[in-house]
């Protein structure tokens, strides 16, 4: 998917972004070409692990910039499925 923005000083920044989907989330790659052709890339990686009603959603990714030095990051996100009424209804 790509995005173009154009800023208020007339500069256009584009995003091309690419999103992949795997067995338990997504993948996603991307490029950003700033107003003067340089660019920046980064890629995230996003799963989803669903154990007995708790849900934990994990994220890591990389991003390198124009003075080509690359950071890294990441969180661990947990939820617990609730049901209302409080029992799941019955799917057999």
């Amino acid at each position: 998917m790509t995005t173009t923005a154009t800023g208020p000083n007339g500069k256009t920044t584009t995003s091309d972004q690419t999103y992949t989907k795997t067995s338990n989330g997504y993948s996603q790659t991307g490029t950003i070409t700033g107003p003067n052709s340089k660019t920046s890339t980064d890629t995230r990686n996003v799963s989803y692990i669903d154990s007995n009603g708790v849900i934990t959603r994990t994220a890591t990714g990389s991003v390198t910039g124009l003075n080509g030095q690359t950071a890294t990051g990441g969180n661990t996100e947990t939820y617990t499925k609730t049901y209302t009424p409080a029992t799941p209804p019955n799917t057999d």
